[in-house]
């Protein structure tokens, strides 16, 4: 009889350890911890990258609109205008500046700059590290600048 339960524990042993479906939970048990971090960081990259493509665009968009308006008032109306649509008017700093001289003259140089501190969706440490300088860990600064020159023959 005891011989029999030996028999019966051992084959019962041998068959929990010798499954084929062992070596595919052994893999995932071992992996998972690796690819999971991995996931995160490229959603988080994902997510960053696609913002700063974003402003950069309507960064764009603002100072085409700035240069081809006929005065100050008007550029600055339609560069609001243009954040508006886009959903950021409240939620962005915004830096014009006329670097070679007076706006609104021929070849004047002009920059726009669009910044926005804007929250990392998860605490993964791979993200804060990428981060440019910031005092906090889990924010990141978002900044667009564009340069555009006024038209040679601009006149207003």
């Amino acid at each position: 009889m005891q011989s029999l339960l030996k028999l019966v524990k051992s084959s019962i042993w041998h068959e929990v350890c010798n499954q084929e479906g062992s070596a595919i939970t052994e893999f995932l048990l071992l992996t998972l911890p690796l690819f999971l971090p991995l996931i995160i960081f490229l959603t988080d990259f994902s997510t960053i990258t696609n913002r700063e493509v974003n402003y950069q665009t309507i960064a764009r968009q603002a100072v085409r609109a700035f240069v081809s308006s006929p005065n100050a008032s008007t550029g600055i109306a339609d560069v609001q205008f243009i954040l508006k649509e886009a959903g950021i008017a409240d939620s962005v700093d915004l830096d014009i500046t006329c670097l070679d001289g007076p706006c609104f003259t021929p070849k004047t140089l002009v920059r726009i700059t669009l910044s926005k501190k804007v929250a990392l969706r998860s605490d993964s440490g791979f993200s804060a590290s990428s981060q440019l300088i910031s005092s906090d860990p889990n924010r990141r600064n978002i900044v667009a600048t564009v340069y555009e020159r006024f038209d040679r023959w601009f006149s207003p």
